[in-house]
């Protein structure tokens, strides 16, 4: 009998665990659904906190463009032992992401979050490589998470942003033929015309 109940409070306290552990900074990086629905394990969406990402006005392709992603508003830290400040998720349509330090990949490059050591922060830096081909717009979807520290989500407040960048599309120049230069020396025809009124003219002045 105690047996089971030691597995029944084992079993307890590892769903304790589980449940409370992505509210605690989700220190290992946004989870999946994190890129579809944001940061719900740290509360609703608040307009206390503001999100931004710096980024090209257009992009060409195959070109790479350095981001910055920045969340302010929310909690202050609180001074206990956690150092955890933040965190972040982003995805893109197009193009793949390429991390800066603090911070690691999802779905194959389209996705990019912070790791541990990347949660301790507000502010992240990170490299876009544009598509191969300029057709459609790039379509940055973000989330910023500002947190207290205090491993619990109490407190920690988040909110979401989308930026678009539309692609430059290089029209080829189209070369247009010159007119040929017009040709002011008389033709024949009109060399013999001008003769033959020439020689009217002095034939009738000499009959005069």
């Amino acid at each position: 009998m105690r047996a089971k109940i030691g597995l029944v409070l084992v079993g307890m306290l590892a769903a304790a665990v589980w449940i409370t552990a992505p509210a605690a900074s989700n220190a290992n990086g946004a989870p999946d659904p994190a890129f579809d629905t944001g940061c719900g394990c740290h509360g609703s969406a608040s307009t206390a906190v503001t999100v931004a990402l710096t980024g090209p006005e257009a992009y060409e392709a195959g070109t790479s463009y350095d981001l910055t992603l920045r969340v302010t508003g929310g909690p202050m830290p609180l001074p206990v032992a956690s150092q955890n400040t933040g965190g972040f998720a982003i995805k893109v349509n197009v193009g793949k992401f390429v991390p800066g330090s603090g911070q690691q990949l999802k779905n194959d490059g389209f996705g990019l979050t912070h790791t541990t050591q990347g949660n301790d922060q507000r502010t992240w830096s990170f490299a876009w490589n544009a598509p191969a081909q300029a057709t459609d717009a790039a379509v940055f979807t973000f989330w910023g998470n500002a947190v207290n520290g205090d491993t619990t989500s109490q407190g920690d407040q988040w909110n979401t942003g989308k930026l678009t960048v539309p692609a430059l599309t290089t029209n080829a120049t189209q070369n247009a033929t010159a007119p040929p230069a017009k040709d002011d020396t008389p033709s024949l025809p009109a060399l013999a015309g001008i003769g033959v009124l020439v020689a009217v003219a002095v034939w009738s002045r000499r009959r005069g």
